[in-house]
């Protein structure tokens, strides 16, 4: 007997239309930032009339490449986090993403600058003395066959050769790479401390190896262990083995919205985990209502954030060459402690974070990151930050700067279809809004949409969003005259969706 209801409410009946695609887009807050960045990137978005989104994340991925393998968080026993961190801001073409970038980097590109100048001599040098000793080889092997190999000669010529092997050339050093690819950056770890930096004005280190590769997609494994500061080794046929103990890599790409959901296409770097460990920022632009003549950056805000950055690329490592240790106080692993008791909670099935868990299991972690970064700073003049434990206030405020990458995560993953239940409710609603049924139950949806939801179990999460999100509701049952198997849920269509 087919079901029938009385029908008779009206738009008045029903609460506002709330939308199922997360759109809470809170600005950054600069003012969990220490001082001098919060001056430094406050003022420079005036001057370049781009949201301050832009430079904030901008600066603390600066401060991460500066940051190296000097120091590390401990957060317990057996978890260890390095300050470097991946970060994906979206802003539109036309944007000054590059501007922006220039004045952000520019206190390291000045260190590098420096630093290869200090260095030209040593490396000549170091060459001269290696065209020496090949040179005193190449005489000694000729003086060992000439006369009959001796025993002495030819010890002498094993031990130049070993020599030669353990000889090592100073390198340029270098902080930053601009345009590369993920197969490039091995050789490049490996001549500097196992370090390098990506801060790029598009999307081209996650995407440029792929023309080198069969399958068309690139191979992100050395960014996958240099986000975790994991050994590298690469084996390759023509140019030998590449050794690199815990390589460490920070990423800052800048794309287009379009760019995201091609990016989240290409199935290896959805199924790696890569998307799953950047930090997210949908900046919105201002395009559009930029003032002409904006004023300069002041130079005291300037040069108070060079020496900053300044400060902490010269930051030495401890007397075994290993990296420094940070620790939290105790009043500030209790919140921490806490925060990740909460973020667990949000990923569980129906929670905030239930459809990007990948997302929200790395969280945490980036938070120490950030923490551990804002520990670095929050005291300008400090030359030996790991003296003084990671405080309160510092994890709070690494705490707040994660809420806002958690609300920009969402509207990312949301962007690129992988927050599943939005994703499948967004489906079901398409139906609502073709077919205009009043009334429906469950089971009409699973028939008309069974090859999205092959069982009808599968409906029970987007139809409850689209429940909260007041597209729909529970419909009184009607009366039954007929013994038999109970029909499943029975829904109204809010009348907003009704043409």
């Amino acid at each position: 007997m087919r079901d029938s209801w009385d029908y008779s409410n009206s738009t008045s009946d029903w609460p506002e239309l709330a939308s199922l695609v997360p759109n809470d887009r809170p600005q950054f807050p600069t003012d969990a930032l220490p001082p001098v960045l919060k001056d430094f990137v406050e003022a420079g978005a005036i001057a370049t009339q781009t949201p301050p989104d832009l430079l904030a994340c901008l600066v603390l991925s600066v401060l991460a490449v500066a940051a190296r393998k000097r120091v590390y968080v401990q957060v317990r026993e057996g978890w260890r986090e390095y300050l470097n961190l991946f970060v994906m801001i979206v802003l539109e073409s036309g944007a000054r993403k590059g501007v922006a970038r220039r004045i952000a980097t520019a206190p390291i590109e000045q260190f590098e600058r420096e630093q290869v100048d200090a260095s030209r001599d040593a490396i000549a040098t170091a060459l001269s003395e290696l065209r020496i000793l090949e040179a005193e080889l190449k005489d000694a092997e000729r003086a060992a066959k000439d006369e009959g190999g001796s025993g002495e000669l030819r010890h002498r010529a094993s031990e130049l050769a070993q020599q030669i092997e353990r000889f090592q050339i100073p390198t340029s050093p270098r902080y930053l790479v601009d345009d590369a690819t993920p197969e490039v950056l091995p050789p490049m770890l490996a001549g500097n401390d196992g370090c390098i930096g990506v801060i790029q004005p598009e999307a081209g280190i996650l995407d440029t190896g792929a023309r080198y590769s069969s399958s068309g997609e690139a191979d992100h494994s050395v960014l996958l262990r240099g986000y975790s500061g994991e050994d590298l080794r690469v084996d390759r046929v023509k140019r030998g083995s590449i050794v690199v103990p815990q390589a460490v890599i920070t990423v800052c790409t800048m794309l287009q919205p379009g760019l995201l959901a091609e990016l989240a296409a290409k199935r290896r770097i959805r199924d790696n985990g890569m998307l799953a460990r950047f930090l997210y920022s949908i900046a919105e632009s201002n395009v559009g209502f930029r003032d002409c003549e904006p004023p300069p950056i002041p130079s005291a805000r300037q040069d108070a954030y060079e020496r900053l950055v300044r400060r902490i690329l010269n930051l030495k490592p401890a007397g075994d060459g290993r990296p420094h240790q940070l620790t939290l106080d105790s009043h500030a692993r209790t919140t921490f402690v806490e925060a990740m008791k909460a973020t667990e909670v949000a990923m569980r099935p129906g929670g905030r974070l239930s459809g990007i868990r990948d997302w929200g299991a790395k969280l945490t972690g980036q938070t120490a990151r950030i923490a551990g970064l804002l520990h670095l700073v929050d005291q300008p003049d400090d030359s030996e930050p790991w003296l003084r434990e990671v405080d309160h206030n510092t994890v709070a405020a690494a705490l707040r700067i994660a809420e806002y990458f958690e609300a920009h995560a969402l509207l990312a993953f949301t962007d690129m279809g992988a927050i599943t239940a939005v994703a499948d409710a967004l489906h079901v609603l398409e139906w609502i809004e073709r077919t205009q049924p009043a009334t429906f139950r469950q089971r009409d949806v699973h028939r008309a949409l069974n090859a999205r939801f092959r069982y009808a179990a599968d409906l029970i999460e987007p139809l409850r969003l689209l429940e909260q999100s007041a597209h729909i509701r529970r419909a009184p049952e009607p009366g039954r005259s007929t013994s038999g198997r109970k029909p499943g849920p029975a829904y109204e269509v809010n009348p907003c969706l009704l043409a």
